[in-house]
């Protein structure tokens, strides 16, 4: 028989943050891994301040079931969305430590309902909107208003400004876990789409979390240019993932993908010596569509090196809409990508 008792330890947290934890729009996984950070912090802290905590994917998947990798993707999902931070130390293992973010205002997960309101009392039940403000104190703390004394009353400075939270140590804490500004994913996704054009028109919640963590350390604009990379890129690695496959979203945005990666793609884009198409890079249309037609004719009619020439893309009925410049801009793309000399 469970005999649960106080004095082996218990979760001292106030209404609003566990009413935050509850209404937090987080997966059943995530909605776990909150539950169980906030038992490390505040379940033995003896009413002390509290206690910051280590998590890692292994030890967070066998306090709450799953697989290691689905509990580390709750912990960067809690932490991208601002949940709980690193409060800037480590043990001697380099493991870092966390809190909770108790201003659930900087949470960026969004809830179902409102949880700074009042939303059920033991004495009335449900409470309407309208009647909120009016029940903010408990009803078995509320005084009565026809005997209170209020000879001794000072009178109250009212301020239409929004009260700061109290000054502590712990409340500075979690004020320095608040999440940087990271930019919209939605743009991320619109330029992996017209890379992956069969990709689905919105990602997963898993996706999304992703998405953002890149975003801590590479722009938009990076992101976009790695994945047109992927896609057109001569580059021998580019080249290898997409004939091996390794060109889906886990693959391309696993953290050491990018991070090797995106030094190429600088290059690419940049006038290094792999470069996207000159066009591109001063604002004009290239003509993809040419350099596509090309690469199908060279393998289905055995086409060598000395066959690409300008003469070749003339038989294309649309190569009135090219100016010679570009023509040739093409052919060198198609034998680099061919791994033939210019």
């Amino acid at each position: 028989m469970a005999d649960p008792q106080l004095k082996r330890g218990h979760i001292r947290i106030a209404n609003h943050l566990f009413r935050a934890a509850m209404l937090a729009k987080l997966s059943p996984v995530e909605s776990r891994a909150l539950m169980e950070c906030l038992w490390r912090q505040y379940g033995w802290s003896h009413g002390g301040p509290p206690v910051p905590f280590k998590v890692g994917g292994s030890g967070l998947a066998q306090s709450i079931g799953g697989t290691r990798s689905t509990a580390s993707q709750a912990i960067t999902s809690l932490v991208d969305a601002g949940i709980i931070g690193p409060t800037g130390e480590s043990d001697d293992r380099g493991r870092r430590f966390f809190l909770v973010q108790k201003d659930f205002e900087r949470w960026t997960c969004g809830f179902h309902r409102n949880p700074s309101r009042v939303h059920w009392t033991p004495v009335a039940g449900e409470v309407s909107p309208l009647r909120n403000a009016s029940v903010l104190i408990s009803e078995h703390k509320r005084p009565d208003i026809e005997t209170l004394d209020t000879s001794n009353d000072q009178p109250v400075a009212v301020s239409s400004e929004p009260l700061e939270p109290k000054r502590t140590k712990e409340n500075q804490i979690c004020a320095d876990l608040a999440p940087q500004k990271i930019e919209d994913w939605r743009p991320v996704w619109e330029a992996w789409r017209e890379s992956n054009p069969t990709a689905r028109k919105s990602p997963t919640s898993g996706q999304r979390a992703t998405i953002k963590a890149r975003l801590r350390d590479y722009s938009v604009e990076d992101l976009s240019s790695y994945f047109r990379w992927l896609r057109e890129s001569p580059h021998k690695r580019a080249l290898f993932c997409r004939s091996e496959g390794h060109d889906g979203w886990t693959s391309v945005m696993r953290p050491t993908n990018v991070d090797e990666r995106m030094p190429w793609v600088s290059e690419w884009t940049g006038g290094g010596s792999v470069q996207a198409p000159q066009a591109e890079r001063k604002g004009e249309s290239y003509p993809r569509w040419l350099e596509e037609a090309v690469m199908q004719k060279i393998p289905r009619e055995g086409l060598s090196r000395e066959d690409l020439t300008i003469a070749l893309l003339q038989a294309h009925p649309r190569i009135g809409e090219v100016s010679e410049s570009m023509q040739r801009e093409v052919l060198d793309l198609c034998l680099m990508q061919m791994g033939w000399s210019r």
